[in-house]
């Protein structure tokens, strides 16, 4: 069997043996020059396993990359080593194939002679980006009133002044 050309992560449906194959690669995040809010830095860790069902093909797709964040609080910039997982299944037609509209089914136009698992790379990725990113758990952030980082000082502003409109809630809340 020729070996795969995964340059653009197009796995060609002949090459795939009856048995399914399993594949390794280091490739760059699709589009990773052109979008700034997605900011893996370096290669893009990718290990794939096809299972063939008859005309189906079962991909289960493992994506490691170290990214480039700014913490939500401090503002600091960090990297963090993200992992993330997929599995879809490839199937021919929707009309033939009896199932329902899901994120994990990709259906395969009659005549396609590849899979292409870039949507699956970018999916693995993005779904395992934190929604809170953090230099750390800890992170004590930024002072509302300077604007220090709390991490490497203490704040200089003193004890700040409630504002006067929470001043009913307070009552509430002592004895």
């Amino acid at each position: 069997m020729e070996p795969f050309d995964l340059k653009e992560l197009r796995i060609p449906i002949a090459q795939i043996p009856p048995a399914g194959v399993e594949i390794r690669i280091q490739t760059m995040f699709p589009g990773a020059e052109s979008n700034r809010t997605l900011c893996f830095t370096g290669p893009v860790d990718v290990r794939c396993r096809i299972t063939v069902l008859g005309q189906e093909y079962w991909v289960e797709l493992t994506a490691e990359a170290d990214g480039a964040f700014e913490c939500d609080r401090c503002c600091a910039p960090f990297t963090r080593r993200i992992r993330g997982q997929v599995k879809t299944l490839y199937t021919r037609e929707k009309s033939k194939s009896g199932l329902p509209d899901r994120s994990d089914i990709r259906f395969m136009a009659a005549g396609t002679n590849e899979l292409d698992l870039s949507a699956d790379l970018t999916d693995a990725l993005v779904l395992a980006l934190p929604s809170k990113r953090l230099c750390r758990e800890d992170c004590a952030g930024l002072c509302p009133g300077c604007g220090a980082n709390l991490n490497e000082t203490s704040c200089g502003c003193g004890t700040r002044k409630p504002d006067p409109r929470w001043e009913a809630l307070e009552k509430l809340k002592r004895p």
